[in-house]
């Protein structure tokens, strides 16, 4: 693990000098394009927490007979947001962390969509299924691509 350390050393009578020790570990593209987008799923993420228990929003739902909203998906939403926040920031400054905060948001990811996918908008189980498995791959690689590139 690459790391910087900054020293503060006195010589002399009265003068200090200020010296830095070790390497900096530089971010892949990647991880950055992963960081700045996962920043913004966080904004997202704490949206959805807001809007979707908004009056009007539940009014409209209930118009369409659909049951969304409430603590519970308040909950994942919240949950959703803060992974991807912490992910964002485990990414940016290249933490160790990162890839276990972007599992965290991963699961988050799949909570969501079984939370919307068996929300009664009449998807045939054989679709919800091939789609929750073509989501958790795209995820499982994204893991793979961030730890192997966090080493």
């Amino acid at each position: 693990m690459h790391s910087l350390f900054v020293m503060i050393h006195r010589y002399e009578s009265n003068h200090w000098s200020l010296r830095v020790t070790g390497t900096m570990r530089r971010r892949p593209f990647g991880v950055t394009v992963a960081s700045i987008l996962l920043g913004w799923l966080a904004v997202g993420g704490f949206g959805n927490a807001i809007v979707w228990n908004l009056h009007s929003v539940q009014e409209t739902l209930h118009r369409l007979g659909k049951h969304l909203g409430g603590s519970f998906l308040t909950l994942i939403a919240l949950a959703y947001g803060a992974a991807a926040a912490a992910t964002c920031v485990g990414l940016w400054r290249m933490r160790p962390w990162a890839t276990c905060a972007y599992s965290v948001w991963a699961i988050a990811v799949l909570m969501l969509f079984g939370y919307f996918a068996f929300g009664g908008f009449g998807v045939p189980p054989s679709v919800i299924l091939a789609f929750s498995v073509f989501v958790a791959t795209i995820l499982f690689a994204g893991y793979l691509y961030l730890r192997w590139r966090m080493l």
